[in-house]
């Protein structure tokens, strides 16, 4: 790291959440620190909690080539915490049980 350099604090992300948000967090506070997409990598798992983290852990030492390849793979493992709103016609389903207020 440079010298003087301080970690940007990023929210952790534990693959409950959109991940492109995530994404798109960590690069706005990694470009305002002035952050390089070789350090990025780097950093990239300290923002990362849980089930993210060990995602990230299973990576082997030195196979990521780059930001870009990191970021895509990221998307894709956690694509599926992307929110879909449910279509009005699926509301009309939901019940109340008997005796819940």
């Amino acid at each position: 790291f440079p010298q003087g350099f301080q970690i940007p604090h990023v929210l952790a992300f534990e693959g409950k959440t959109d991940p492109c948000s995530h994404l798109s967090t960590f690069n706005t506070i990694m470009r305002a620190s002035n952050v390089g997409y070789e350090l990025r990598c780097m950093l990239f798992p300290t923002s990362l909690a849980g089930p993210a983290k060990s995602w990230f852990e299973k990576y082997k030492r030195h196979s990521i080539t780059s930001w870009e390849q990191l970021s895509k793979d990221f998307k894709k493992q956690f694509r599926a915490m992307v929110g879909v709103r449910p279509e009005a016609s699926t509301l009309t389903n939901v019940r109340q049980q008997p005796g819940k207020h």
